[in-house]
């Protein structure tokens, strides 16, 4: 991340570019969300992991989302290793198995498909990214980097002027184990809610 930032600066385009120490694949945003919904979130959450595999990524060619008409966020398409050809597959999974058990929670059910990506960073400008975004990319060379996605995690999210600060509340290892149920009320008993939600 940090050498295609070096790349792109002298463009000059008006970008908040996320820090490279932030980085993250975000499989479900939740909007604002009631401090009485965080225990029944993290029971159902800690339940899609279970039933969720591990996957080995790469990072992929560059991608811009964000509404059609006006694409304001430059990303990293997310793409299999090669030792892990159903990494995507499981990645869809995991995303599905959030969207099933917290749909009623925060922002509720996501309307637009999930699309695994790497956030590099936001145009702030009202018309979007820039014209040439797509000839001045092609002359960008990197690296692909391979990771492992191995743990769903939940966090708060607080946006300010310096940019987004994030906490961690609670972190569950991916280990498909509870395939063969089908809600988490039926592991709740396993997820024994924290002390203090901050």
């Amino acid at each position: 991340m940090r050498v295609v930032r070096t790349e792109l600066e002298p463009q000059g385009w008006t970008i908040r570019w996320v820090d490279p120490e932030l980085a993250h694949l975000t499989v479900k945003f939740f909007g604002d969300t009631r401090p009485n919904q965080i225990a029944s979130l993290e029971s159902k959450l800690a339940f899609a992991a279970k039933r969720s595999q591990p996957a080995r990524l790469t990072t992929g060619s560059f991608i811009i989302l964000g509404p059609r008409k006006r694409p304001n966020v430059l990303s990293l398409a997310i793409e299999p290793a090669d030792d892990d050809p159903a990494a995507i597959t499981a990645l869809e999974a995991l995303a599905k198995n959030v969207e099933r058990q917290t749909a009623s929670i925060g922002a509720g059910g996501n309307e637009r498909a999930f699309k695994a990506h790497l956030t590099l960073g936001r145009f702030k400008d009202s018309d979007g990214a820039p014209a040439d975004i797509e000839q001045v990319l092609s002359t960008v060379s990197h690296q692909p980097v391979e990771f492992n996605a191995d743990r769903l995690v939940l966090v708060r999210s607080v946006l300010s002027q310096q940019g987004p600060t994030y906490t961690t509340i609670a972190t569950w290892p991916l280990t498909g184990t509870a395939e063969n149920v089908e809600s988490a009320e039926n592991v709740e008993a396993d997820t024994p809610a924290p002390d203090d939600h901050g």
